[in-house]
């Protein structure tokens, strides 16, 4: 499988809700270091509703939290249709920065009560996504990546390649 396919079919699955519960609004990606930014143009090429956080650039779903939380709200014509969660991939930003609402910072403040009618998106073990979990975790892509900087350094390096290239052959070796 594909990381790209991967990343999407984790995302659906953040998007499913239990019987008699409401969707999410959107799913936060939260994104500490901006290490998926990589692998942006790729993934919004098979998943169109992905929109991030950054200085206003409506030609790459790119904008301010206050824009976010328009496309949440459908109040903007460039917003999925109904029915379809948006995906807001907020790089450089700690998912505590917005747990900590009363100390959240003014240009995130927006996005503080998203994490309660959407969804983050995180490990089942509560933390976020790291390129490196997301390769190693079986809920992930279930890879044998070594631990060091050298390897880790590569890894990022390669991530858009890693994108669209079947990574099945892969496991059950060490990388």
């Amino acid at each position: 499988m594909k990381l790209i396919e991967r990343l999407t079919a984790s995302f659906r699955a953040a998007t499913l809700a239990p019987e008699g519960q409401v969707p999410p609004a959107a799913i936060l990606w939260t994104d500490a270091d901006g290490l998926w930014l990589p692998l942006l143009p790729a993934l919004r090429a098979v998943c169109h509703w992905v929109y991030s956080f950054g200085k206003y650039h409506p030609e790459t779903k790119t904008g301010p939290a206050i824009w976010l939380k328009c496309i949440v709200d459908r109040t903007l014509p460039e917003a999925p249709p109904a029915g379809e969660t948006p995906i807001l991939y907020l790089p450089h930003v700690r998912r505590q920065d917005l747990r900590a609402a009363g100390e959240c910072p003014p240009h995130l403040q927006p996005l503080v009560e998203l994490q309660y009618r959407g969804r983050v998106w995180h490990q089942s073990n509560g933390h976020d996504w790291t390129v490196r979990a997301f390769l190693v975790s079986d809920e992930g892509m279930g890879l044998d990546i070594a631990a060091d900087r050298r390897t880790e350094e590569a890894m990022l390096r390669a991530l858009p390649l890693l994108a669209e290239i079947d990574l099945s052959p892969l496991r059950g070796r060490r990388l």
